[in-house]
């Protein structure tokens, strides 16, 4: 939820090529609307840019159901639910290099081909 930005594109991507599905809602609508279409929708995370920070913070109880707050730019709260976008950007890294150094012999020709490419984009 929030403005466009190339981060929010990142997750869209990574989560309709993952196991997960999308639900844009636009940041025009009221907090009340947003939980309504949340709950409707069965969200357990948000992923949200920081025109949407005041909204998650302040009426965090609308949002119960909720498992996960993705902010893109935390502010300064957190709770138990807050798992800051660079954060998870730091984890996918780690898990993706600890994938990379599991022996060759026990990788499928396919994940070797993955792993390849994506070391070459970067």
């Amino acid at each position: 939820v929030g403005d466009t930005c190339p981060e929010y594109i990142a997750s869209y991507l990574a989560v309709v090529n993952g196991n997960g599905v999308i639900v844009p809602l636009p940041k025009e609508l009221s907090a009340d609307n947003l939980a309504d279409f949340i709950k409707l929708s069965e969200c357990d995370a948000v992923i949200y840019t920081k025109a949407m920070n005041a909204t998650f913070k302040s009426e965090r109880a609308l949002f119960d159901t909720v498992k996960y707050f993705i902010p893109i730019e935390p502010d300064d709260f957190t709770d138990e639910r807050t798992l800051p976008y660079a954060s998870l950007l730091e984890k996918g890294k780690e898990m993706l290099l600890s994938y990379i150094r599991k022996p060759r012999n026990s990788l499928t020709p396919r994940e070797v081909l993955t792993i390849t490419e994506l070391l070459h984009k970067q």
